[in-house]
């Protein structure tokens, strides 16, 4: 009976540890990452600079979107990612209303592209770390 009582204590702390609450409390990184593509194939490079640093402004400067980061196309990435850091259930939509409002506003008639993909957090996408997210990411 002794054992027992002992296996049922072992497994209800391991059961309340601090893994335990991460994976109920919290989005895993890949639940919070969207990746997109804005079509800049005729412009210049200094158009494509001028690009990053418009949508670098707007993010930074719209509260609206809960975004953690970014990282964008170079030579080893070729598309956009960012990271949430809230409402990860509606990334996909709130990917695509940013990228649209964005584009809406500039002058050229931007095609973009927001994909449904699961994106696992690596050096080639983005990862940020943090309190908002899990720390246990699972990604497959």
């Amino acid at each position: 009976m002794r054992v027992i009582w002992t296996g049922l204590i072992i497994f209800l702390l391991a059961s309340c540890g601090e893994d335990s609450l991460e994976k109920n409390g919290l989005y895993s990184r890949s639940d919070c990452i969207v990746k997109f593509q804005i079509d800049m194939d005729e412009l210049s490079r200094d158009e494509v600079r001028e690009l990053y640093d418009a949508l670098s402004y707007f993010i930074r400067s719209e509260a609206a979107y809960p975004m953690a980061g970014m990282t964008f196309p170079n030579s080893t990435r070729e598309f956009f990612y960012v990271q949430l850091s809230d409402s990860c259930d509606s990334r996909l939509e709130i990917t695509e209303a940013m990228v649209k409002r964005f584009v809406s506003a500039r002058s050229q008639g931007f095609n973009y592209q927001v994909f449904p993909d699961v994106v696992c957090p690596s050096p080639n996408t983005i990862s940020m770390r943090g309190p908002s997210w899990n720390s246990n990411d699972s990604c497959k």
